[in-house]
């Protein structure tokens, strides 16, 4: 139990010191979200989080179907751990989404275990977020997945996940210059994600600032230099200084060929 303790008690420690850095006003109902242990057992906490280790790693088939099963391991193991049951029902509709399974049964599946997270913890910030990727994902209502990523920012003020979201659906609406500006804040925060980066790349790129989208695609290969996304989206800035579409080819030949080896 003290070790439990102890374990939650830094994580709370990080995400106020987070919040006041930000300098937001942390109320008593968040801060008492931010006190909550979500669940009791040491176990499903390490599923949980080796299950957020694969889907930060890479959008992959294989790696998503991995977290998905962590996910699964963890609430199996605490019936009532409600973020967990959320996070599964996210890499159900990311499923959908990426095109592994664009099929009517995947969003019921997600459906079903966000309501029965919801009633386990409806203020859960993670359920309150696959709640908005249902919408996003699912039906592309953008206004209804922003009131639910709205909610989940209001409960977790600091964390970088919640602005990045909300910055997609601005941007998705078309808002570019707001999007940017919930993405750079989101970046603050977490330096090292090179998704991010790359991220901030397409709305710059959308934004025909293709000088600053270079720049952020080439923050992403530093933090990241073997990512072949990453690399193939700076060949094709190099493209556009050069103008030579055989040279263009040859470095994606190589590209392929890396990863086909």
């Amino acid at each position: 139990d003290e070790k439990m303790n102890s374990l939650f008690a830094v994580q709370s420690d990080i995400a106020k010191k987070i919040a006041s850095a930000m300098k937001t006003e942390i109320s008593g109902d968040v801060e008492r979200r931010i006190d909550e242990r979500p669940t009791e057992s040491l176990a499903a906490w390490d599923y949980y989080l080796k299950a957020k280790e694969f889907t930060s790693t890479s959008n992959r088939e294989d790696d998503i179907y991995k977290s998905q099963q962590y996910f699964d391991k963890a609430f199996e193991i605490d019936p009532k751990f409600a973020a967990a049951h959320a996070k599964s029902a996210h890499v159900d509709l990311l499923l959908y989404w990426l095109g592994y399974d664009h099929v009517q049964s995947r969003i019921n599946k997600a459906k079903s275990k966000i309501d029965k997270a919801t009633t386990l913890n409806p203020l859960s910030p993670e359920v309150l977020e696959a709640t908005g990727y249902y919408y996003y994902y699912a039906y592309r209502d953008y206004t209804e997945a922003l009131k639910y990523f709205d909610q989940a920012k209001n409960l977790e003020p600091g964390k970088s996940s919640h602005i990045q979201n909300i910055g997609y659906i601005l941007r998705r609406q078309g808002k570019i210059e707001e999007s940017l500006q919930n993405l750079h804040t989101a970046l603050n925060i977490s330096p090292n994600d090179a998704s991010l980066a790359f991220q901030i790349m397409l709305s710059y790129d959308q934004a025909r600032e293709y000088t600053k989208a270079e720049e952020m695609i080439d923050r992403a290969l530093r933090l990241y230099p073997d990512n072949q996304v990453n690399i193939m989206q700076k060949a094709w800035f190099k493209y556009y200084d050069h103008k030579n579409l055989g040279l263009l080819v040859d470095e994606l030949m190589i590209l392929r060929n890396r990863y086909e080896d």
